[in-house]
């Protein structure tokens, strides 16, 4: 699966500066122009950012984790696997928390809110996949 991330804020910072030069950067539909944030947006948003961070720490410790040779004891080793386990965990009991919300939405929120779980839960899939 290729990350096409450093491709979405490149377009991002590319609309940004058109619409700076159309002055029209505040404008509705404008990239600066926030809704408040609703508890789902925030508690998924938060999900997303605990993925990501144990996708990093993952990443940082992959070498010594790997290595035999690297001074990480068993006992490094199963620390690592019980934090990283547990921290899992919590973003399970999150979306099952954010799939439980949905259920008690009208129908086009509804729709909205099971979309951003789906490509949430796609990602803590392809995250967890590696």
């Amino acid at each position: 699966m290729m990350d096409i991330t450093t491709t979405f804020r490149g377009l991002c910072k590319a609309k940004k500066s058109l619409n700076k030069l159309d002055g029209s950067a505040n404008g509705p539909g404008g990239l600066s122009a926030k809704r408040p944030a609703t508890p789902f947006v925030k508690l998924a948003l938060g999900v997303v950012t605990v993925i990501t961070s144990i996708r990093d720490q993952v990443l940082a410790r992959k070498k010594d984790y790997l290595d035999p040779h690297s001074g990480l004891s068993e006992r490094d080793r199963n620390v690592i696997e019980i934090e990283t386990l547990q921290r899992l965990q919590a973003c399970s009991d999150s979306l099952k928390e954010l799939r439980d919300d949905v259920q008690h939405n009208k129908t086009q929120i509804k729709t909205h809110r099971m979309e951003i779980l789906r490509m949430v839960e796609a990602y803590l899939a392809g995250e967890t996949d590696h």
